[in-house]
């Protein structure tokens, strides 16, 4: 039987969770032998999203060294949907891996459009992480949140383990950086839309 290992990320800081779900698809590609891929968001400009495709790219692999053998180079996929479709194959097994806050999105969305939107024999969905949000949970929005409060103690406590410290710098600095160009370019147009 077939098999494929796929996740997506936003990725807009890099964590310890994202390194979880780079273990995870390593991990099951080797147990199945099959093609594993991540898709990394292309989506940018925004609170959310402040990072560029190509420079998420790049700290991705300066982070995680080995997850360049699993980014997928196709900026075409947009939605955790596109990706099933593009794969879709009847005698497959999808192997899907996601953070635990998209866990029992996923299990809902994957299992109710298999026959419809695109066919695959079996679906299994991992979850690399805590289902809810709390207090101890890693997330990209907690490491956005640290950055702009200054608070580098704590941005530093949930980048991935084993980063040295000059990789952590650069990515708090990336992060600072287009955060605050963001909010420079909001407060701009803020200020021409009372005028």
């Amino acid at each position: 039987m077939k098999n494929i290992v796929l996740a997506i990320g936003r990725f807009q800081g890099i964590t310890e969770a994202h390194a979880r779900l780079f273990d995870k698809v390593d991990k099951l590609s080797k147990e199945h032998e099959c093609e594993a891929l991540v898709y990394v968001s292309t989506k940018d400009g925004d609170k959310k999203n402040p990072l560029k495709y190509e420079r998420k790219v790049e700290l991705i692999k300066r982070l995680i060294p080995y997850a360049k053998n699993y980014i997928s180079d196709d900026t075409s996929i947009k939605h955790i949907m596109d990706m099933a479709k593009k794969h879709s194959d009847k005698d497959a097994t999808l192997h899907i891996v996601c953070g635990g806050d998209r866990y029992r999105e996923y299990l809902y969305k994957f299992v109710k459009y298999n026959h419809t939107h695109y066919n695959y024999k079996y679906i299994n969905v991992y979850c690399i992480g805590e289902e809810e949000r709390s207090e101890t949970s890693i997330s990209a929005t907690k490491m956005r949140d640290y950055v702009l409060n200054d608070d580098f103690e704590k941005f530093k406590k949930i980048v991935p383990k084993n980063t040295k410290d000059e990789d952590i710098l650069i990515l708090y600095n990336e992060l600072k950086q287009s955060l605050g160009s963001i909010h420079e370019n909001t407060k701009s147009v803020n200020r021409r839309a009372k005028r």
